[in-house]
């Protein structure tokens, strides 16, 4: 990271493995790529504290939910809230779902009012334009 971010924003770099030894609250929120598919899975949720908690707000796949099912089970993490999953809809007898540690949310964070409102005027516009209305 450049030294002037760091600097300006007053931020310590670690590595990743510092965040999961170290972290109350790990907040996802990247893309899904082959690089960060499953890019939480056993190893990473055994390093993390047993009173963390993994949210994922970022896309479905980056954590091994099979592992997340088995950290969660065996409370080697205290929580996990996603409002992502690698299948959508999840199956109705996905194991994650009966467990009262995690918490699943609709992915919606972007539907309100106001996006809905760019939304709409962006997609007018793009269609007047290519009628060649405006």
């Amino acid at each position: 990271m450049p030294i002037e971010i760091v600097n300006k924003y007053h931020v310590k770099e670690v590595s990743k493995n510092d965040i999961y030894r170290n972290a109350d609250y790990i907040s996802l929120h990247l893309p899904l790529l082959d690089t960060t598919k499953n890019m939480i899975s056993t190893q990473q949720l055994k390093e993390m504290k047993k009173s963390a908690v993994l949210v994922n707000a970022a896309r479905g796949g980056i954590v091994d939910e099979k592992a997340l099912y088995v950290a969660l089970k065996n409370h080697e993490i205290q929580a996990a809230c996603f409002d992502v999953f690698s299948v959508e809809p999840p199956a109705q007898n996905e194991p994650l779902l009966k467990l009262s540690n995690f918490l699943l949310t609709s992915h919606t964070a972007a539907r309100t009012v106001e996006a809905d409102q760019r939304t709409c005027v962006i997609s007018t516009n793009a269609v007047l334009k290519h009628l060649r209305i405006i």
